[in-house]
């Protein structure tokens, strides 16, 4: 192995600019602050 980086993105295809990500205003859902500046919040059911 030469220990090279080995490029995994397409040849020639220009990096997807992010877009800005709007305001949001936060409301409880229960006990759980959901939208503005609230972490992010998961349930899983399994």
């Amino acid at each position: 192995m030469s220990g090279e980086p080995v490029p995994l993105g397409l040849p020639g295809m220009p990096a997807t600019p992010i877009a800005e990500r709007r305001r949001s205003r936060q409301i409880q859902v229960g006990t759980v602050a959901v939208g503005g500046d609230a972490p992010v919040s998961v349930q899983s059911m399994t």
